[in-house]
């Protein structure tokens, strides 16, 4: 009998991540000794999940090779893929999902990062699969758990002439680019930014960052108070590093609880700090600018990014049922957010997942809706393709249902 089945996913514990047991993740999996042996962790061998220093940065739901989910039954333990792969369907060219869902808890900015289209996605993965380990394009939607900070997509054009006027040390980088003509103010910045840093040494970076630092010490309000702190402390934290000077040219957005940015290939990102939802095509395609130890690399940077690819923000303005309609034939994104005891019919007839954030209630299914079971805050589910179903929930509540289209 098809049935939904709860998921056993992965705890990715990267350094930027939330540090300690109250952090987002551990209390949404209602992280216990109890309930350790029902969660499975990539930890570093120095890092014990005990230990109020470790970071819990990700939870990965989905059949992604890195970190594929299983799922719960009766008889114990099932790959995901396994059920994706005995119930082939038309509506699947392949026998995995084209959606990977994260939950994000950022304590410290993540890296300045862009991903490649298809084309480009083709071509880094032939010549440096080493990084670029698949031919897919990524884009994704991030939604706002709680107070979510990002930099995404790029300033206004005046801003950036503000900019450029207070800070003429920014303004030499301009020309460096050869062929940045017919582009953006905001984006021949960031580009002559990028041609700077490949020409230049962590120690002539590092000076040209102490330049800055003075000027919007000594001018007054050139940005935001925020962008200005983060700013600081970005150069602090990653001297010679070329990412904090990249975040001056990005335009910083703080997201409120339901509200979501999605980011086409070619958009120039970073998150700052808080909670959230990720939904995004399944690839591991990211190319990294700055702010970062990993691989960085610049030169194919300056080929992916896109300025005339923009964020589309999308705001729920209130509870209720909401589509966040992405662009994409990847996925389509859900969320409920009932003030009161409501029931709703779920969409149906491909696979799916359930992020039950907060609320209980009952989910029920089959032809007839004979069958039942009850959720919890902090249960996630698979719901088989063509399963019939509907969620009730028991008061307020916030659930997140991603489908392929």
């Amino acid at each position: 009998m098809m049935q939904p089945y709860k998921m056993l996913n992965t705890v990715m514990h990267y350094s930027w991540g939330t540090r300690g047991l109250g952090g987002y993740i551990p209390s949404f999996l209602q992280f216990t000794r109890e309930r350790g042996e029902d969660i499975v962790m990539r930890l570093p061998p120095d890092l014990d999940p005990w230990d109020n220093a470790t970071p819990w940065a990700e939870l990965w739901i989905g059949d992604h090779p890195r970190a594929p989910s299983s799922l719960l039954h009766e008889e114990g333990v099932t790959p995901l893929r396994h059920l994706l792969s005995r119930s082939p369907s038309p509506s699947r060219r392949k026998s995995t999902l084209p959606f990977l869902l994260k939950l994000l808890s950022v304590e410290q900015p993540l890296s300045i990062q862009v991903h490649p289209d298809t084309y480009h996605a083709k071509r880094l993965h032939e010549s440096a699969p080493q990084h670029y380990p698949d031919a897919l394009h990524k884009p994704e939607i991030v939604v706002a758990l709680d107070e979510l900070v990002v930099f995404a997509g790029f300033k206004r054009e005046g801003a950036c002439t503000e900019l450029c006027r207070t800070i003429p040390e920014l303004a030499v980088v301009l020309d460096l680019p050869p062929t940045s003509q017919g582009r953006s103010l905001p984006e021949r910045l960031l580009l002559g930014l990028i041609e700077y840093a490949l020409r230049s040494s962590p120690r002539e970076i590092a000076h040209m960052t102490d330049t800055v630092i003075h000027r919007i010490s000594r001018e007054g309000p050139v940005c935001h108070p925020l962008e200005k702190q983060v700013f600081l402390d970005l150069a602090h934290s990653y001297r010679g590093d070329i990412g904090p000077l990249m975040v001056l040219t990005l335009q910083m957005t703080t997201l409120q609880k339901g509200q979501a940015l999605f980011l086409p290939p070619g958009v120039p990102h970073a998150y700052v700090h808080g909670n959230a939802l990720e939904c995004m095509a399944t690839s591991d395609n990211v190319v990294r600018m700055g702010l970062t130890h990993k691989f960085i690399d610049l030169a194919n940077a300056r080929e992916v990014i896109r300025g005339e690819h923009e964020p589309l923000y999308f705001d729920p303005q209130g509870r209720g049922f909401f589509e966040y309609t992405a662009p994409v034939d990847e996925f389509r994104l859900f969320r409920w957010a009932p003030e009161g005891e409501d029931t709703i019919e779920a969409p149906q007839g491909t696979p799916q997942i359930a992020v039950i954030i907060n609320g209980s209630g009952t989910m029920r299914y089959g032809r007839e809706r004979e069958n039942h079971s009850a959720f919890h805050s902090g249960d996630i589910f698979f719901i088989p393709e063509h399963l019939t179903f509907s969620l009730t929930i028991h008061g307020a509540g916030e659930v997140f249902l991603a489908a392929q289209p």
